[in-house]
């Protein structure tokens, strides 16, 4: 039966293809030379949908395959020349070469909103967003430019440099020309380099696990050169930076970049008052109050990394990457007062230490095949060493816990994958595996010595597809995964549906649903079996019986945009049977009284989130308005508790542009949340900031908390049928900041060269229990 099914699809296929043609052509300017990086597009003359698009190569040339016999509108653009428009009609099984279309350089200056209208480009299976001449000028790297683009629900800080998202459906990777790429890489970016950036929401297995989205940066072509630079951050009270310097070499097919991060913080005002209510076995309630008097932590943050990339254009890409991180946490101090029933005057001192060194090393082939095939091959090996040293003291009651542990683990992150493009979509297949074995070893009054291994595995299909105004993606996964720690181990398979679908009512109105079935793993420090007494009253265990659990989500979407306006509103519903959550019981069976923080699998945890983004420009686009704002429901039960709490978030900013000069208001609201038992109330942060670029130099200042002496808060209340606790933390350093960024690069003949990998498989999970 299987063996029918497949011959009947490939007789599909086959059938389908043998009615298409590919189209080919060449576009030069008057001079008969050959134009690259002209935008080619291919529209349905029915309802102006979006078929095809693609660019010309350096020698002008484009081909889009596969076209269905039929009559289409073809439309060529580049910005300073001249649009060219035309009615092609395919014929069956025919290939149609256009021959050499010539675009005449204009003299006319282009109006910013006569240009607005094509810089927002949406197809069936992404979003593409090409920046405009006055966001690239008045941007001093990559991740500014990125903030500037309307990409709903991706949340950018190009201070502290940070890729996030506030999309429930899951994480984000961001890629450079389809590499995967950290914030600290498209720091160092120069705008002027950046010719595009594609969002793919949903986008399936293809780049990774538990993705809301993909962010593609796109850049030109290069010539051989040189190019070096500097990129910085830094606090006037020097509680924290983030300074790069980098260097970049191109000879004809090969690319050596070399980078170099250092960042550090350095705080000694951050305060929190602790208050805690325990239920004893007598039934009696006590209660303790912890403040902090005193407090100091400093941490040095190093990275290195060197690249080499060789791409040889239709035929093969060849990288390989090595990184070498380190962290050193040499200071984290602080000193508290005690008090609450039977307590008067006690203090209590906290110290810690942590380090780490993680070199790993990357290659990746990507071989392109005829017929547009790919074969790709990715393998990483990672090592990481960590050290980490905790003690706790009280001056009265004598109390001491001390512990140390070192760490050491071994992984290699493989994947295969095969894919083919067609006309109507595309179809991959991989593998993806990962081997950890990861031993931690604790000594003083915490003594074990668990040795984790996991294998895990995905096998998976992946078809995007697109027929008249319909799109969509589906993806079938098969996973396997096995854990082993001591005499504890599971062995677990199971099945991952994807599916995204989107309707386009009009060109510029559009509807989306997305299904999503994942079994989400337990974190290796969750898995750990040690117990770690944290002070006179709580202890940290791990817990090595820990078992995946399935989330299931059901969202939906709607999407619309104007050259001014873009809006879009979701819901997403998710369900998580057995989910993994944190609890705070009481134990009884040992010598003192105490209440162990734990993770376990409990009975459901639900939530509803309904978000809206909206984004007005005005003025020629000189003056940008955006606000996001979102209502999350939590649904969190277990055998102690119930909980059920609704928060609403708001985000708003506004951006300007005078001459050489750029602004930016920002106002956010505390962003909470419920999990299990515990609820986050996060800070309200607001911010002012202003950017003077001249040429390849850029200095600017942001005011963070403006006259917000206090500085920033937040708290966590923790509350079941054993404890109650409520934690408040003061940063009053972060109140009235004032922090200082500068950049500078130098360019000679560089802009990039086609990095073409499409995976990121570092491994930075190190599997301590802290």
């Amino acid at each position: 039966m299987k063996k029918n099914i497949a011959l009947v699809i490939l007789f599909i296929i086959c059938t389908y293809k043998a009615f298409a043609g590919d189209l080919l052509g060449m576009i030069c300017n008057e001079s008969n030379r050959p134009l690259e990086m002209v935008n080619v597009m291919i529209r349905s003359p029915k309802d102006n949908r979006v078929i095809a698009v693609t660019e010309t190569s350096a020698n002008g040339k484009f081909t889009i395959r596969t076209l269905n016999s039929g009559t289409y509108i073809l439309k060529c653009t580049r910005l300073g020349y001249q649009d060219y428009n035309a009615e092609i009609k395919m014929k069956e099984n025919e290939n149609l070469d256009l021959g050499r279309l010539i675009m005449p350089q204009t003299s006319i200056q282009i109006d910013e909103v006569a240009v607005v209208a094509n810089r927002n480009v949406f197809t069936t299976d992404k979003q593409s967003i090409y920046p405009s001449k006055l966001q690239v000028e008045q941007s001093t790297g990559g991740l500014e430019l990125l903030k500037k683009l309307p990409i709903p629900l991706l949340d950018i800080n190009p201070i502290s440099r940070t890729i996030s998202t506030l999309d429930p459906q899951g994480g984000v990777i961001v890629l450079i020309n389809e590499m995967p790429s950290d914030a600290n890489d498209i720091a160092i970016l120069d705008p002027k380099r950046i010719k595009k950036v594609e969002v793919i929401r949903n986008p399936g297995m293809k780049y990774g696990s538990n993705l809301a989205m993909a962010v593609n940066i796109v850049l030109y072509n290069a010539e051989d050169g040189v190019s070096a630079g500097v990129n910085t951050s830094n606090s006037t009270k020097i509680i924290y930076g983030y300074n790069n310097l980098f260097g970049t070499y191109i000879h004809k097919n090969s690319q050596l970049t070399i980078s170099q991060s250092e960042n550090f913080q350095n705080s000694s005002n951050q305060i929190s008052d602790d208050l805690r209510k325990y239920l004893l076995p007598t039934g009696d309630w006590q209660t303790i109050h912890i403040q902090t008097l005193s407090s100091r932590a400093v941490s040095f943050t190093h990275g290195t990394t060197v690249k080499y990339n060789l791409t040889v254009p239709d035929k093969y890409v060849f990288q390989a990457i090595g990184y070498i991180n380190s962290h050193r946490n040499p200071k984290n101090n602080r000193s508290d007062l005690i008090s609450g029933d039977g307590l008067s005057g006690h203090m209590s001192e906290t110290n810690i230490r942590d380090q780490y060194l993680s070199p790993a090393l990357n290659l990746y082939l990507k071989k392109n095949l005829p017929k547009n095939q790919t074969f790709m091959f990715n393998i990483v090996g990672t090592y990481i060493s960590s050290n980490y040293d905790y003690s706790y003291s009280t001056d009265k009651s004598n109390f001491k816990s001390s512990y140390v542990v070192e760490g050491k683990k071994i992984s290699a992150i493989g994947e295969l994958r095969y894919s083919k493009n067609f006309q109507w979509g595309a179809i991959a297949s991989g593998l993806r595996s990962f081997y950890g074995n990861t031993t931690n070893l604790y000594s003083g009054r915490t003594q074990s010595k668990p040795q984790m291994r996991n294998l895990n595995s995905d096998i998976y299909v992946q078809v995007e597809g697109r027929w008249k105004q319909f799109s969509g993606r589906t993806t079938l996964a098969l996973n396997d995964q096995c854990y082993a720690q001591n005499n504890e181990k599971y062995h677990k398979v199971t099945m991952s549906p994807q599916i995204s679908l989107n309707y386009s009512l009009a060109s510029n109105f559009s509807l989306g649903y997305g299904f999503n079935l994942v079994s989400r793993l337990p974190s290796l420090a969750h898995l750990n079996g040690a117990a770690i007494q944290l002070d006179v009253w709580e202890r940290k265990i791990g817990n090595p019986l820990l078992q995946p659990f399935n989330h299931i989500e059901n969202s939906l979407s709607a999407t619309y945009y104007t050259p001014k306006f873009y809006g879009m509103i979701s819901a997403v519903y998710a369900s998580n049977k057995h989910a993994i959550m944190p609890s705070l019981i009481r134990s009884e069976n040992l010598e003192r009284i105490s209440f162990d923080n734990i993770i376990r699998n409990e009975r459901d945890m639900n939530q509803v989130a309904l978000t809206a983004y909206l984004r007005y420009a005005m003025l020629n686009n000189k003056l940008v308005f955006s606000a996001t704002g979102s209502y999350n429901y939590f649904n969190a039960m277990s055998d102690l508790y119930t909980n059920k709490r609704g928060f609403f978030f708001g985000d708003l900013s506004i951006e300007g542009y005078i001459g050489r000069f750029s602004f930016l208001a920002g106002l956010r609201s505390r962003y909470n949340s419920l999990f299990a038992e515990t609820v986050w109330f996060n800070e309200y942060t607001n911010s002012l900031s202003a950017t003077y670029k001249y040429k390849n130099f850029s200095v600017g200042l942001t005011w963070e908390q403006p006259l917000q002496s206090s500085g920033t808060n937040n708290r966590i209340e923790t509350k079941n049928d054993y404890v109650y606790k409520l934690v408040k933390n003061i940063n009053k350093e972060a109140g009235n900041h004032v922090l200082v960024t500068f950049s500078w690069r130098w360019n000679h003949g560089f802009k990039s060269k086609s990095q073409e990998a499409d995976v990121d498989n570092r491994d930075t999970d190190s599997g301590i229990l802290k």
